[in-house]
C-alpha cells in the first residue's frame, strides 16, 4: 500500500473520506478532501475524496428539494387546520411521505459508502454513480484516446507513459 507524506496509507484516507461523508461531516471532509488535493496530491485518494465530498452534496441537495416541496403544503396547512380537519390529516399524510423519501436516501447513502469502504479496501475506485463521473471529470479524465500499449488515457497524439505515438 502507498504511503502519503505523513506515514498514513491512501486507503486509510479515503476511508476516512467516506466514514465522514456516512455521518455527514461536510466541513471535515472537505478540509481532508483540501488537504488530499494540496498536500498529498494523490490522483487516487482525491478523487475517493472528492467523491464523498459529491455523495454529501447529492444527499444535502436532495434533501433540500424535499423540504422545498414539503413547505407549501405546510404552509397552507398552518392556515387551514384550525377550519378543515381533512387537509389537516392530508398535511400529516404527505410530512410521512416527506419523512419515508428522506428516509430511503439516507439508507442509499448507507449502502453506497459501504460499497465504496469495500472498493477502496481493495484499492479500487469507490465508483459511486454518477459521482464518480463528476470526480473523473474534475479531475480531467475520461476524455480522450486509449493507448493501445498501456491502456492509459491519452489526449493528444503522444503517451506521455509508454511514448507511443497515435493516429
Amino acid at each position: 500500500m502507498r504511503k502519503g507524506q505523513f506515514g498514513i496509507t491512501y486507503v486509510c484516507y479515503a476511508v476516512i473520506a467516506m466514514i465522514l461523508a456516512w455521518f455527514g461531516q461536510t466541513l471535515a471532509l472537505v478540509l481532508l478532501t483540501a488537504f488530499m488535493i494540496a498536500i498529498e496530491k494523490d490522483e487516487w485518494a482525491s478523487k475517493q475524496c472528492l467523491q464523498a465530498c459529491g455523495l454529501v452534496g447529492a444527499q444535502w441537495l436532495i434533501s433540500e428539494c424535499i423540504s422545498i416541496l414539503n413547505k407549501p403544503v405546510s404552509w397552507i396547512g398552518r392556515f387551514i387546520k384550525d377550519y378543515e380537519s381533512s387537509f389537516y390529516s392530508f398535511q400529516k399524510a404527505y410530512d410521512h411521505i416527506f419523512y419515508f423519501v428522506r428516509e430511503v436516501v439516507d439508507i442509499a447513502v448507507i449502502v453506497l459508502v459501504i460499497m465504496a469502504i469495500l472498493n477502496i479496501l481493495k484499492e479500487k475506485d469507490a465508483n459511486i454513480p454518477v459521482i464518480s463521473k463528476f470526480a473523473d471529470w474534475a479531475y480531467g479524465i475520461g476524455g480522450g484516446k486509449k493507448c493501445p500499449k498501456c491502456g492509459s488515457v491519452v489526449k493528444g497524439n503522444f503517451c506521455d507513459k509508454c511514448g507511443t505515438k497515435l493516429d
